[in-house]
């Protein structure tokens, strides 16, 4: 997790905006490493000082996941996307193994 320092909301939201091919890197990065974990939840970052922290459920997982492949596609970021997309088909691959095991 990443601790951030304290600055305006309109500085970290420009920031995002401007660099959302970074941001989004770091979120996949984040999400693989809960996936091999098996963490109900993926902390990405806490301002420094404060109790404000931002973090992704795993039942959002694949919404992010989604999200990500969006962004690296209109940045054309295809190497990023290409790898979110094979993290998208395992999800959906795992989950079809999982629904027909249980029958």
């Amino acid at each position: 997790m990443l601790v951030l320092p304290r600055k305006s909301a309109k500085i970290w939201d420009k920031f995002i905006r401007e660099n959302r091919t970074l941001v989004y890197r770091y979120m996949v990065r984040q999400i693989i490493k809960g996936i091999q974990n098996n963490d109900s939840i993926v902390e990405l970052f806490e301002f420094e000082g404060s109790d404000v922290r931002a973090w992704v459920p795993k039942a959002n997982y694949l919404q992010t996941l989604q999200e990500a492949l969006r962004v690296f596609i209109e940045a054309e970021a295809y190497e990023d996307a290409a790898r979110v997309a094979e993290l998208i088909n395992t999800h959906y691959i795992d989950q079809i193994i999982k629904d027909t095991s249980t029958e």
